[in-house]
């Protein structure tokens, strides 16, 4: 049960205002435990001088446990998911727009560049899958100009006058810079989101 506050606490003390906020070493990061701590929670470290975010649903590293150096730099919100291009290589955006067919709202995703090789249908089927826009009611990725989509899980070219691929319509290198879902806290349907390493968003101390 809460207990309500009217006005604001004024503290000049040189102590940490809670006591579970600062830890004198990273060691002391691993011994936090989950029943002491909320879903989501930043912490300082006074060996490294560093930020860290306690994610109670995160793997447990040997060396901090549940926390990750926090990058606040490397990550911003968004409303409309901007094209993947150079400039957010590398980003972190989280998504809290409206949720849609492409993305869900509270998501995180990053920029990275595909250089993927392309020389059979399911390698096709997944990358869309994967990496694809929602265009027409179907998930779609474009090469040179051609549409690759699929429909009633057969992967189709051409939109407007559609073709069914072939392995031997394939042989080509995908070479463009996509949204990658990010796994975290807020994403816990495996069956919707792949279960996905989060070490471009967070990163430990084993770095």
């Amino acid at each position: 049960m809460s207990t309500p506050i009217i006005d604001n606490f004024r503290y000049n003390g040189r102590r940490p205002d809670f006591e579970r906020q600062e830890y004198i070493r990273i060691s002391d990061l691993a011994a936090i435990r989950d029943n002491r701590m909320p879903d989501l929670y930043l912490v300082y470290c006074l060996e490294d001088r560093s930020v860290y975010l306690y994610d109670k649903s995160a793997g447990v590293s040997t060396v901090t446990g549940k926390c990750r150096k926090f990058q606040p730099g490397n990550s911003i919100q968004v409303t409309e998911m901007p094209l993947p291009t150079e400039e957010f290589n590398n980003r972190v955006v989280q998504y809290i727009g409206i949720t849609d067919a492409d993305f869900t709202k509270g998501y995180f995703y990053n920029c990275h560049y595909l250089n993927e090789e392309i020389t059979t249908v399911n390698e096709l089927k997944n990358i869309i899958i994967k990496y694809g826009d929602t265009i027409d009611n179907v998930k779609a990725i474009s090469y040179e100009g051609v549409e690759y989509f699929i429909q009633d899980n057969i992967v189709y070219k051409n939109l407007n006058n559609p073709v069914e691929v072939t392995d031997v319509d394939l042989g080509f290198t995908i070479s463009t810079y996509v949204w990658e879902y990010l796994e975290t806290s807020k994403q816990k349907d495996p069956a919707i989101i792949p279960n996905q390493d989060i070490d471009d968003l967070f990163i430990t101390s084993e770095d």
